[in-house]
């Protein structure tokens, strides 16, 4: 029993002596509950991560955590400027992750203290190591963008604020951070409200609706109302306004967000000439009114007294709260000019625009020896090179001038076996006829012995078939080699026709009526696929040509 007491006393001790934050599980889930529940998480840090007990790494990741958490929860952190020894920390541990997460949390500090310009700073830094890191967190960097945005509408330079909530946008869609998406959303409503563009913000403002009604999220959908509410007043419906603003404050209000809507409600009051409406409003929130650090909302409850005390007559309340309201003005524009954001935004700028000049200078010394290198090597080639192309160029023309002469033989010899293919053919018309009388046959006999060295007159199928196929690429032996089903005599009328004999001329040559001739022509068509009435001749010219490509063709491959 006494080792259960024991135990007891000593457990919390033990617990906290552990050196907890080195453990990846532990990491993960403190980062989980400053997400979820960052009140929760600070209780837990307080409890279990004491920094008496801690090493430096994981002290420096305590500072860490414990501002995110404070931040998420909506705390006061203008007083946690221990954030800044850990950024020095992480940045000389070379840890670009937590390096960029507490540069953030600088620049967070620095706006919390109403320091902008150093906010600006530190987020730009924030974004380069972010930009430099081989896996850059897109959340971390919607996050950067949107503080960047709301340090810009502050300061009214509100282009520059909507381009930097658009590029948080587009961060927090690739890291699929759609809660904070939504609130993207809404700020860019708020920033084309103020910019006038009632349109844009009616369309921003759905999408605030649809993730509101999707999510179930009162926070969201009474945003959303009120923005709603906004644009009535900016177009003059008063009562869309105010029905609107009063279902913003019946779904979620709190803390500066009620004295937000209870000055919008007194301003609309004020303008339906409801003044008992318009006092009760302004009057329900007095203490918090009259001791705002927001001098924006000052401004604002003191400038709708002074239209309050007009309406009623009471001038002298009317100048005196007209006059907190200037002071209140002036001093939010003192500080607007004290903290001006875009001297250090286009100093940033021309840096990045001296880094690239200075890297293109570098680069551009680097191509240039490398091209002069490349010159006197191309230089050197050409002079190697020289003697060998003149070689390589007399050979070519030595070739072409044997290809030109070999080409002029063939064409000569072409020429030749052309003019005796037309003799062989005339004398076998000849010689086919039979109106020649014995004398003449003597005579014919004559002529054919004297050419081809033979006395007989009939029709020389081997100087046909030589000659034929000398001039028309082995036609003879292709058309019996691919028409298997022709007949022999099927493959003479085939030649004879590609010869360029007439249907007359065959009939003397074959001694056989011209119906015949008809008949086979129309045998040969069916075998080789033709139809009726087709040329034979043309057939075969472009059957072989084609045949001839596919060899080709198939030869490259």
């Amino acid at each position: 029993m006494y080792y259960f007491y024991f135990l007891l006393l000593f457990l919390p001790g033990l617990l906290c002596s552990c050196n907890h934050g080195s453990d990846p599980s532990d990491q993960a889930y403190v980062n989980s509950l400053i997400e979820t529940s960052p009140d929760s998480a600070l209780n837990f840090l307080v409890t279990y991560y004491p920094f008496e007990n801690l090493k430096l790494d994981a002290c420096m990741q305590r500072l860490l955590w414990e501002i995110q958490a404070k931040d998420k929860a909506a705390k006061d952190i203008s007083k946690d400027t221990t954030i800044l020894i850990a950024e020095k920390y992480f940045e000389g541990k070379k840890s670009e992750m937590k390096n960029a997460l507490a540069l953030f949390y600088c620049g967070r500090v620095c706006m919390e203290n109403k320091n902008y310009s150093g906010a600006m700073e530190y987020f730009i830094r924030a974004v380069d190591v972010i930009m430099n890191s081989d896996s850059p967190d897109f959340n971390l960097l919607g996050l950067i963008y949107y503080y960047t945005g709301d340090l810009f509408k502050i300061q009214e330079h509100y282009h520059l604020a909507t381009d930097k909530y658009k590029a948080a946008t587009a961060c927090f869609r690739s890291a699929e951070s759609h809660k904070n998406e939504n609130h993207t959303h809404i700020a860019l409503s708020y920033i084309y409200l103020l910019r006038g563009n009632a349109d844009s913000t009616l369309y921003y403002c759905q999408k605030v609706f649809h993730y509101a009604e999707e999510c179930n999220d009162s926070v969201s959908m009474s945003e959303a109302l009120k923005i709603s509410g906004s644009i009535g007043i900016q177009r003059g419906d008063y009562e869309n306004a105010k029905m609107n603003m009063l279902l913003s404050m019946n779904i979620h209000t709190t803390g500066e967000d009620m004295i937000t809507k209870s000055l919008y409600l007194c301003d609309i009051y004020l303008k339906l000439g409801n003044l008992d409406s318009a006092l009760y409003y302004l009057s329900e929130n007095r203490y918090e009114n009259e001791h705002c650090r927001n001098p924006i909302i000052a401004c604002e409850y003191y400038s709708l007294l002074s239209k309050i005390s007009n309406i009623k007559g009471d001038f002298k309340n009317a100048l005196a709260f007209s006059d907190k309201a200037k002071a209140y003005a002036d001093s939010v524009n003192q500080e607007v000019k004290q903290n001006s954001l875009l001297e250090i935004h286009q100093k940033y700028n021309v840096k990045k625009l001296n880094d690239v000049y200075e890297e293109s200078l570098r680069s551009g010394k680097i191509i240039e020896a490398i091209a002069i290198i490349s010159i006197l090597s191309a230089f050197i080639s050409i002079v190697v090179m020289g003697s060998r192309l003149n070689n390589l160029k007399k050979e070519l023309f030595q070739k072409k001038e044997k290809e030109k002469e070999i080409l002029t033989k063939q064409e000569k010899l072409k020429t030749l076996l052309a003019q005796r293919f037309e003799i062989s053919k005339q004398l076998a018309i000849i010689s086919a006829s039979p109106a020649f009388d014995p004398g003449e046959r003597k005579l014919l006999s004559k002529i054919n012995e004297i050419i081809y060295g033979t006395s007989d007159i009939g029709f020389n199928w081997d100087e046909f078939y030589l000659l034929l196929n000398e001039l028309h690429d082995n036609l003879s032996f292709k058309l019996k080699a691919i028409f298997t089903e022709l007949s022999e005599y099927e493959v003479h009328l085939c030649c004879l026709i590609k010869a360029g004999f007439t249907t007359s001329d065959i009939c003397f040559i074959l001694n056989i009526v011209p119906i015949t001739v008809r008949m086979k022509k129309t045998a040969i068509r069916k075998k080789l696929g033709i139809k009726n009435g087709g040329d034979i001749a043309v057939f075969i010219d472009d059957f072989f040509c084609n045949y001839s490509q596919f060899q080709n063709e198939a030869g490259n491959k």
